[in-house]
């Protein structure tokens, strides 16, 4: 609180006006209060409150006013006037720092220009070293510009609700991902008494990584153990299309080509004998591609000797079944290509890790098919021989 004379020139202060304006208190007395703390861009601001208290008026405001420093502060102020026998010979006045108040008023005017956006105040440094940032570097920016992906992600629709309904809520483990972070996080959402939100997340990327891992391997396993008995127990007509409906399925894929190189260099696929037999309209179809047939995704496979995948629309032949995206991995044994896995029309597209997981069943196919096909090979030759004799 600070007093003042008919001038408006200070008496005296207390050490909260000192603290606040970090003024000494003999460094005021006897000076013009308006003078001192409103600066030139608010001293006919200040005027007109000091004019209502000498008229014998309470006052009642907020703006900016002026530290030591030369910085300006807003605060909120209450002016009293000291009447004496009708006469006003002074008055009372008490400041109150409201700077954080007023940046939260704007934080919530500008979230309301951004269409109900949310404005970062704090980032503890857990959350530093997860996303690899700065606090200063975020703080009074908004989550939709420090975080471009967090609709896609469905926390903005929680942060929401929480601020509406004042009810907490869990987001469970799902992928963030925009151009610059990707990883699993798990978070809880609050409401504080003062309106703000309060996020409590954490990282579970390895923990997600590893339990997906041996969700993977235990899957890779499965159908290694079902590829391994067709081959030993399904005839030659079926055995192709049996190993194909298993990758089809593990790999969530429509359609698929499982073949093998011949001793004439050529692509043969017996697989094709089922559902895309029947779906496609190309006319004169076979499942014997001599080399000069190879086109597209298959050829370069084949002749690459690595895997490709593409989440593009496919020229095909007319009457041949649309091919939206693709995955092909060849076979290889000993550096030589001896077969082709491909499959199609996946969904959501294909990725790495769908062609890493198709790699591994292709190395672990490779020397199975090979002695399946000596033992066919060499059946064929002891029938040949049977009839020539």
């Amino acid at each position: 609180m600070d007093s003042n004379d008919e001038g408006h020139n200070i008496i005296s202060c207390n050490q909260d006006f000192e603290k606040l304006f970090h003024f000494k208190e003999s460094d005021m007395v006897g000076r013009n209060l308006d003078e001192l703390i409103a600066g030139q861009e608010y001293i006919e601001d200040a005027i007109s409150y000091t004019k209502e208290t000498l008229k014998g008026m309470a006052i009642h405001g907020s703006g900016k006013r002026q530290r030591k420093d030369g910085a300006y502060i807003d605060v909120e102020f209450i002016g009293v006037p000291i009447i004496i026998d009708g006469k006003v010979i002074g008055a009372y006045g008490i400041y109150r720092d409201i700077s954080e108040r007023k940046r939260e008023e704007e934080a919530l005017r500008e979230s309301d220009e951004r269409g109900n956006d949310f404005i970062f105040k704090d980032l503890n440094r857990a959350g530093e070293r997860i996303e690899n940032i700065k606090k200063e570097d975020l703080i009074g920016k908004s989550v939709l510009e420090v975080f471009p992906g967090v609709k896609e992600f469905g926390l903005f629709d929680v942060f929401k609700r929480v601020w509406e309904t004042g009810k907490p809520e869990d987001h469970p483990i799902s992928l963030y991902k925009d151009e610059k972070i990707i990883g699993w996080r798990e978070n809880y959402i609050y409401k504080l008494p003062s309106g703000e939100i309060v996020a409590v997340y954490d990282d579970v990327t390895e923990r997600k990584r590893t339990v997906e891992a041996l969700r993977q391997s235990e899957l890779e396993l499965s159908i290694r153990n079902q590829i391994a008995n067709t081959f030993l127990t399904i005839p030659y007509e079926e055995m192709y299309e049996e190993v194909l409906r298993v990758i089809l399925e593990a790999m969530e894929s429509r359609f698929g080509v499982f073949g093998y190189i011949n001793e004439q260099g050529a692509l043969v696929c017996p697989s094709m004998t089922r559902d895309i037999w029947d779906q496609c309209q190309v006319p004169d179809k076979d499942i014997v591609f001599p080399r000069d047939t190879w086109g597209g995704i298959w050829e370069r496979a084949l002749i690459e000797g690595k895997p490709l995948y593409s989440n593009e629309s496919f020229s095909v032949p007319e009457g041949h079944i649309p091919i939206k995206s693709a995955l092909s991995v060849p076979i290889i044994l000993h550096g030589e290509v001896i077969g082709l896995l491909t499959v199609a029309n996946k969904e959501t597209g294909y990725d790495e890790k769908d062609q890493a997981f198709l790699e591994s069943i292709a190395k672990y196919i490779a020397p199975v098919l090979h002695a399946r096909l000596q033992r066919d090979r060499q059946e064929e030759d002891k029938k040949k021989l049977e009839d020539q004799l």
